[in-house]
């Protein structure tokens, strides 16, 4: 079973670009996972603020569970490397008008 932690619903396609399921969107209110960020300001460069990220703790992401795939942002899966359940969407798939109508499967973590 996949839950989709994501803000938008994910659709899933094929190597031919056909779909293969979607997802939906959560349900309103639900908190998403997040990975907490600090910035730092560096310097600025032509009056363009240029700042450092440091990424830390993963927030409202539920425990594991048995037969679930949580999929959420590539960031949120790539913080914690050792959660074998999230997955997150692969490779954007694009229209002709330049926008996003899906994802070529799913990245789990190695």
């Amino acid at each position: 079973m996949f839950k989709n932690l994501t803000p938008h619903a994910v659709n899933i396609l094929d190597t031919e670009g056909k779909n293969i399921v979607t997802l939906d969107k959560p349900i309103q209110g639900t908190e998403l996972p997040r990975v907490s960020t600090q910035k730092e300001l560096r310097f600025e460069h032509e009056g363009v603020p240029v700042s450092s990220s440091e990424f830390g703790d993963v927030d409202n992401l539920p425990d594991q569970e048995e037969g679930v795939y949580l999929v959420v942002s590539g960031m949120v899966r790539a913080a914690l490397p050792d959660r074998k359940d999230l997955l997150s969407p692969g490779d954007l798939v694009r229209g002709a008008d330049g926008n996003p109508v899906g994802c070529c499967g799913l990245v789990c973590n190695p």
